[in-house]
């Protein structure tokens, strides 16, 4: 009974750790393309106006 419960502890702590690491990869994704979308849209409102 105790095993069993342990095995359950380790999986749901295994479980939310890769869904944390999914959450960070993806904020790091999505800073990331922000970024490019920002130098994107500078670079267009640059050949713009000149």
């Amino acid at each position: 009974m105790l095993l069993a419960t342990y095995d359950q502890l380790v999986d749901q702590n295994f479980a939310t750790k890769k869904l944390g690491c999914r959450l960070f990869l993806r904020k790091i994704s999505v800073n990331i393309y922000l970024k490019l979308l920002q130098t994107e849209l500078s670079f267009i409102f640059l050949h713009r106006v000149s």
